[in-house]
């Protein structure tokens, strides 16, 4: 029986690990993180995110033995070879189904060719969620943090190319991902800001969707149960949670991004952003809240 497996699709920083978490807290839903990243994580001597290194994990120590003992050579998985290899894909996600007990994997890896992989794997039944997220803000929180931290100091023209360099390959990845639509049978379509907003009433659509029972133990309250981690990469900030993770909505941006920076992004992203439903002010979307939708 094929694996049920849900890839966030989507650009960088653009919520999907307190996303993931949140969805991942539903009992028939494991959270993965970015799984592409794995091979990444075990050649740097990294740990999961429950705080133990991954051969001794409780899911994923189980998992790599599974799949080394199903004849994946443990060289693919260093190096990440097992991403080109269709049974070696579909080993990692089967294992992680059975031995988690989950109905659907959830893969936060965000990036449209691997999703393309996945849809294309025989004995993975892939749904995706496009998580989007207004495009200022994304480039914003990429100069903030991560590979172009350096830059927050730079000269400015080295700010304003690094930006618009983003600005158009957030254009480009959301498009890509938008795509993946036409290879599964199950897409939805989440923007960030009306997750944050309001995280029951969007998760609770797509459970429903899933024809999963709806419903989280702190109910409508933006407080999230979250219990132990084992996620292999995301963002760091929310590593190791226990208890509950407060939702909330991220507007830093609309203060924080200067008029030049905001006019360059908008400017490349403008056709993009129309389409996603975000306001070319400076302004979150009219319709914030609204639901997911559904392809």
């Amino acid at each position: 029986m094929p694996v049920k497996v849900l890839y966030i699709a989507g650009f960088g920083h653009c919520g999907s690990t307190v996303f993931g978490d949140v969805l991942g807290s539903h009992p028939a839903i494991f959270h993965g993180g970015e799984i592409f990243h794995l091979s990444r994580r075990l050649r740097s001597g990294g740990v999961c995110d429950c705080g133990s290194d991954f051969g001794n994990c409780s899911v994923w120590g189980e998992v790599l033995a599974s799949m080394i003992e199903g004849g994946v050579q443990e060289d693919s998985l260093h190096d990440g070879s097992w991403r080109d290899d269709p049974d070696s894909r579909a080993r990692l996600y089967l294992s992680l189904a059975e031995v988690t007990g989950a109905t659907f994997v959830l893969d936060g890896s965000k990036r449209p060719a691997f999703g393309r992989m996945l849809a294309s794997t025989p004995r993975i039944d892939l749904g995706v969620i496009h998580l989007v997220r207004d495009g200022r803000a994304n480039v914003l929180s990429r100069l903030r943090r991560g590979r172009q931290r350096a830059l927050r100091d730079a000269g400015s023209v080295q700010v304003l190319s690094a930006l618009a360099a983003d600005s158009r390959k957030w254009s480009k990845v959301n498009l890509e991902s938008r795509t993946l639509r036409e290879l599964v049978d199950r897409h939805a379509q989440v923007r960030y800001e009306d997750f944050a907003s309001n995280p029951a009433d969007s998760l609770d659509a797509i459970l429903a969707y899933l024809d999963l029972p709806g419903g989280f133990p702190d109910g409508p309250s933006n407080d999230i149960r979250i219990d132990e981690k084992h996620t292999v990469f995301g963002n760091r900030d929310h590593r190791n949670l226990g208890g509950s993770v407060a939702v909330t909505l991220d507007e830093r941006w609309l203060d924080e991004m200067s008029t030049a920076h905001f006019l360059v992004a908008t400017s490349i992203q403008a056709l993009t952003l129309s389409r996603f439903g975000y306001p070319l002010t400076r302004q979150l979307p009219h319709d914030l809240g609204r639901p997911a939708t559904f392809a």
